[in-house]
């Protein structure tokens, strides 16, 4: 006979869902706790150990004499083990179609197109199924192969590599692409005579087209391709680094055909290699101009500083995201924008490694009373010193990222103020240059009591979060993930966070994504 042996390990209670299934209830029609089940199974199984051992000194008569009360403990031990049989099986079935419906289309990347097409789906009813809605990326070769197949007609995106100007000729003869929403020809060559053929492809559905980093795109093919009806149900475009040659021209002949004003997400950045190039600006304003139905906007590299209202003109009043790390722009600019009430509806700022004007030594001045929309916004390498007062006006953040760009003492006396501010009381999502001080207010200020999750990244190397800071920290209720860069967490200080009732939700991570506790 084999006893179970207790090694003492504390285990914890895993919920399998936020749902109740259909066995999730109890006789009387009430909904059954899982922790209920799971401190029953561990005070069931602490008895069973000592059952064992009682069983195993006990005179062999007892069993004889005691055989019924016996015989029904063992039929009711058999019917448990019955139906955790049952349960883990459903388990593993559900699991493993999830698994398959999440990664199929993944592993499709992975294989060639001709697999693809006379294989996967033979493999199962789920692998056939998993066809439906397919996500492909192709080369130019097996283009005719994917054409003439009968999973066409199922593709939703297509990612297309290496493509020929006799590509796009088979693409335009094509009338199967009436579920393909989203086309990537990113680092493609387009030339004159492939736009001659693109604009004459049936997508009628297509509403994502990637046009990043393009080669050889001319501003006569630009023209053409931008101002086609080909262009008219897009409603997401990237022109990432693909208009880098092109004059005003280009700009103005698009806002002068109105074919992209129904554009709702635009990445227009520009290469670090054209971010000083100034004559290169002017023509953007236009582009922009009449893009009313703007919800998501990338403009990276660009110098701001030259067209100062660009973004505040009230024209982007359905902006919701905007992108424009490493643009060059005045410090009172940025605040102006920061507070637009010509962006209501503005959620989401990334303004990393904004460059500073030579000029622009001022500190920003916000409105009296004046409130920001954003919830999330992105500070990283950021001049904190002239913006003592931004935090006070953005009461509506749950995600913030904030590195100073100098690390003198008067920004690191700033950071230590916002990180004060009540505004931070709705923050569930901090990342921030971490020393001492940040460290003490953010375990012992019960303004950041609905932080959820954290990333600290040392001033100095060497530096450590305090452990007596982690053991006597109660403010922390509801930190669920901890994530800090290099060692700033010791295994002294491991210790003190699984000691402390208040880190109870708590997993701590690496960097790399590595759990450092459990």
């Amino acid at each position: 006979m084999t006893v179970i042996q207790n090694n003492n390990k504390k285990r914890k209670h895993e919920e399998s869902s936020q749902f109740p299934s259909d066995d999730e209830f109890c006789e009387d029609g009430k909904i059954m706790d899982e922790s209920d089940l799971f401190e029953e199974l561990m005070e069931v199984n602490c008895k069973l150990i000592s059952l064992a051992k009682k069983a195993k000194v006990v005179d062999c008569r007892y069993f004889m004499y005691n055989s019924g009360i016996i015989d029904e403990f063992i039929g009711n031990f058999y019917e448990f083990l019955k139906q955790a049989e049952l349960q883990q099986k459903k388990a593993v079935k559900s699991s493993s179609e999830q698994f398959n419906s999440d990664v199929l289309s993944e592993i499709y990347q992975f294989l060639d197109t001709s697999t693809v097409i006379h294989g996967c789906g033979l493999v199962s009813k789920l692998w056939n199924q998993s066809l439906k809605g397919l996500k492909l990326k192709v080369r130019a070769q097996n283009i005719d192969i994917l054409l003439n197949s009968s999973i066409i007609t199922n593709i939703t995106q297509l990612e297309l590599v290496s493509t020929t100007d006799e590509t796009f000729k088979l693409l335009s003869n094509c009338r199967n692409l009436d579920k393909l929403n989203s086309l990537d020809l990113s680092s493609n060559k387009l030339e004159k005579a492939s736009i001659d053929h693109l604009i004459k492809c049936h997508m009628p559905n297509l509403t994502e087209l990637n046009l990043a980093y393009i080669k050889q795109f001319t501003e006569t093919a630009a023209i053409e391709l931008l101002n086609s009806r080909f262009m008219k149900s897009i409603k997401k475009l990237d022109l990432c680094e693909s208009l880098e040659n092109c004059s005003k021209n280009l700009f103005a002949s698009i806002s002068q055909s109105k074919i992209l004003n129904q554009i709702t997400h635009l990445k227009i950045n520009r290469s670090t290699y054209n971010r000083y190039i100034t004559d290169k600006e002017h023509g953007i304003d236009i582009f922009l101009n009449d893009k009313f139905s703007l919800e998501h906007l990338e403009t990276v590299h660009y110098q701001l500083d030259v067209l100062p209202n660009l973004l505040t003109n009230g024209n982007y009043k359905n902006l919701t995201s905007l992108d424009i790390c490493s643009c060059k722009i005045r410090n009172q600019v940025f605040a102006d924008l920061i507070v637009s009430p010509n962006l209501p509806n503005l959620t989401s700022l990334n303004a990393t490694y904004l460059r500073e004007v030579d000029d622009d030594k001022s500190v920003a001045e916000f409105p009296p009373n004046s409130e920001s929309s954003l919830t999330d916004l992105d500070l990283g390498n950021f001049r904190v010193a002239s913006f003592p007062k931004l935090v006070d006006h953005c009461p509506k953040l749950k995600k913030l990222i904030v590195y100073p760009a100098n690390t003198d003492e008067e920004s690191k006396k700033i950071l230590l103020n916002m990180m004060k501010s009540p505004n931070l009381s709705n923050v569930e999502y901090l990342d921030i240059l971490c020393w001492n001080e940040t460290s003490e207010i953010i375990f012992t200020n019960p303004i950041l009591s609905n932080l959820k999750e954290l990333h600290l990244s040392p001033l100095h190397y060497d530096d450590t979060v305090d452990v007596k800071l982690v053991s006597n920290c109660t403010n922390l209720i509801n930190l669920t993930t901890l994530i800090p860069y290099t060692d700033m967490v010791t295994k002294e200080c491991l210790q003190e966070f699984k000691k402390n009732p208040t880190f109870a939700k708590l997993n701590i991570r690496d960097f790399m994504g590595r759990p450092l506790m459990i």
